[in-house]
């Protein structure tokens, strides 16, 4: 196998580990979410920013190395394909893990708003029926 086929194949490796990386920090995401573990949530938003990050670079370093294999005989790609394959699966995975998450996202920020609107009206209806503060004492001449 030739210098260029090993240098792709070793990015291709590459990006099949950060998209697994990827892979199980959405997973222990929706587990947040599900949770309501906001700092966990937070925790893995700030892992799969640096993964995808690192992912993008690869793939522009991947970008020139692809153009010029693709200018060679299609016999010479053989086992590129299955490792491409193989790539394109975890993508196709955690794009479904990401939309799974996130209409995770919505239905807990759902739920948070109505507590809030509930806690909302149960303060103003505790506002609205408590005593009024006194405003102290008055002496009979009513000089303070």
């Amino acid at each position: 196998m030739d210098t260029l086929t090993e240098q792709i194949r070793a990015i291709l490796d590459e990006q099949a580990e950060r998209y697994e990386t990827l892979r199980r920090t959405l997973l222990r995401q929706g587990t947040c979410l599900r949770q309501g573990d906001v700092v966990g949530v937070g925790a893995a938003n700030a892992e799969i920013r640096e993964a995808v990050k690192q992912g993008s670079a690869l793939g522009i370093r991947l970008a020139p190395l692809l153009a010029r294999w693709r200018e060679r005989s299609p016999e010479t790609g053989d086992p590129l394909r299955e490792r491409a394959g193989a790539v394109r699966a975890l993508v196709l995975e955690v794009e479904g893990l990401r939309a799974r998450n996130e209409g995770l996202a919505k239905s807990a920020m759902e739920r948070i708003r109505r507590e809030m609107v509930t806690l909302s009206v149960g303060a103003n209806a505790v506002r609205g029926y408590s005593p009024r503060p006194s405003d102290g004492a008055r002496f009979v001449d009513r000089i303070r």
